[in-house]
């Protein structure tokens, strides 16, 4: 049973998947940075908008380190995949929300929603992966998954800064 689970598991659209959600908790941050200058300009008329418009890029990592102990218990009793489905939509929400909300104070609150989500995909996604069990069989698969996650990332992350990069200088929304 378990070689059952395993070999579904290990599918090529089960790794896509969890590849590509584990690379969504790097672009909460990276996304944003190129767009902080005209935000800050966007701003300018909000007191303290400078340290304001820096919190919209640091919040995230603060609300990872505060939630992620309590969504690490809350993933044994809800499941790894409920989990995971309720993050990427929060996340998806709340990565978004700089379109359509308008006061810098609401955007903070989305950017706090949005490292609740990234600590909810990162619990999932690696509980997920470390599902696969602890015998030596299962440890040259583990290793192959975060061996192909690390190269992954690092392709990802090049190509998402090198896509964003240019938008972020047009207008800070968009």
């Amino acid at each position: 049973m378990k070689t059952a689970i395993a070999s579904k598991f290990n599918s090529l659209t089960t790794r896509i998947t969890l590849l590509v959600a584990s690379m969504l908790t790097i672009m909460a941050s990276a996304t944003i940075a190129p767009s902080l200058p005209a935000m800050l300009k966007h701003f300018e008329s909000v007191p303290n908008s400078a340290y304001w418009v820096r919190l919209v890029l640091t919040l995230p990592a603060l609300f990872i380190a505060i939630s992620a102990p309590i969504l690490g218990i809350l993933v044994d009793s809800i499941g790894r995949k409920p989990l995971l489905l309720i993050a990427l939509i929060v996340y998806g929400l709340a990565g978004s929300s700089g379109l359509w909300l308008e006061s810098l104070e609401t955007i903070i609150i989305g950017r706090a929603l949005l490292g609740v989500s990234v600590a909810g995909i990162m619990i999932a996604t690696t509980v997920l992966i470390a599902d696969l069990g602890n015998s030596n069989q299962y440890a040259r698969q583990r290793f192959r998954w975060f061996n192909d996650f690390y190269i992954f990332r690092s392709v990802f992350i090049t190509a998402c800064q090198s896509a964003f990069e240019p938008s972020g200088r047009l207008e800070w929304n968009l």
